[in-house]
């Protein structure tokens, strides 16, 4: 049997006090498997403008589930986050998370490093042609 995937879900906004562990936690007693479906959870912080009150937002990523270690609505769960449905989880009563499918593309950084002298001439070249570019626009406008 193929196993279950369920797609890495994005929660809009989760209380500053809520940490990954809490959230794991939360989807595992959900999802009701004998081991934690989460695989990893990234969390963002966020303050909100209108009263300053910190908040995360959280992407989590799970691990292929099997399906005999799954109930069938789970097989439903995963349909609905796949189709972009959004999906509301009560998490401590009266509290609930909004959920749905994580579109986002992970954001990657290049770190800083020490050039060589390849990669100097590289860069060189390369702010020559945005400097020209820039110049013969200027002098087009004009």
């Amino acid at each position: 049997m193929e196993p279950i995937q369920i797609p890495s879900v994005f929660l809009p906004r989760v209380s500053h006090y809520h940490d990954e562990d809490f959230i794991a936690m939360t989807f595992w007693n959900f999802l009701g498997t004998r081991e934690s479906p989460v695989h990893h959870i990234d969390m963002v912080m966020k303050e909100d403008p209108n009263n300053g009150q910190l908040y995360y937002l959280a992407f989590v990523f799970f691990r292929d589930l099997e399906r005999d270690d799954c109930q069938d609505w789970v097989i439903d769960f995963a349909k609905k986050i796949q189709d972009g449905e959004r999906v509301k989880l009560v998490h401590t009563h009266p509290w609930f998370w909004n959920m749905s499918k994580n579109t986002g593309k992970k954001k990657t950084y290049v770190r800083p490093k020490i050039l060589s002298e390849e990669d100097e001439a590289d860069i060189m070249k390369a702010q020559k042609e945005l400097i020209a570019k820039r110049n013969a626009y200027t002098e087009n406008s004009v």
